[in-house]
């Protein structure tokens, strides 16, 4: 599998999970679309588990496992703080 190339963007991941099992994947560069269709998914009780991970750099990442939206943004906007970025890019 080829290394990810981000070019200085930084890119978004999610897994989405039903009763335990793997129910669809999501790979972006743009945060909002991740964003409004996780909460779709979430509102619809279509999904029970997100997992989101926000790449950096090939090496700089962050993730965890959320049950819920608010916990989803939470964490979506802590890995997705401006500051954080900067500091990771130096």
């Amino acid at each position: 599998m080829p290394a990810l190339k981000t070019h200085g963007k930084v890119y978004y991941k999610a897994r989405y999970y039903k009763d335990g099992k793997l129910i669809g994947i999501l790979n972006r560069f743009r945060k909002t679309s991740l964003l409004l269709w996780t909460k779709h998914k979430f509102e619809t009780g279509k999904i029970d588990k997100a997992y989101l991970k926000v790449v950096y750099s090939k090496d700089n990442y962050n993730d965890g496992y959320y049950e819920n939206m608010n916990d989803f943004i939470y964490a979506y906007e802590i890995f997705s703080s401006q500051d954080l970025i900067n500091y990771i890019n130096g």
